[in-house]
């Protein structure tokens, strides 16, 4: 009797347990990815990373143009 009475509160439990694991997971994720945006647009190293990404990012392609280009 005991045993078929705790059954559904056990996976009640087990439910609430998961769901607040999946929300913490899910706020987690969405802190640090607010916090590597704030980190990228508010700080000097933040900042030099980003351009640096898009320079390099840019002149990629124009490289391997030039680079070809001169060849033939």
């Amino acid at each position: 009797m005991l045993s078929s009475n705790r059954l559904p509160t056990d996976t009640c439990l087990t439910y609430a347990y998961w769901r607040g694991y999946l929300l913490l997971v899910w706020i987690l994720a969405h802190m640090s990815t607010l916090m590597m945006s704030y980190l990228i647009s508010h700080t000097l190293v933040g900042q030099f990373t980003f351009h640096l990404h898009v320079v390099c990012l840019n002149s990629y392609p124009y490289s391997n143009v030039d680079k070809f280009s001169s060849e033939s």
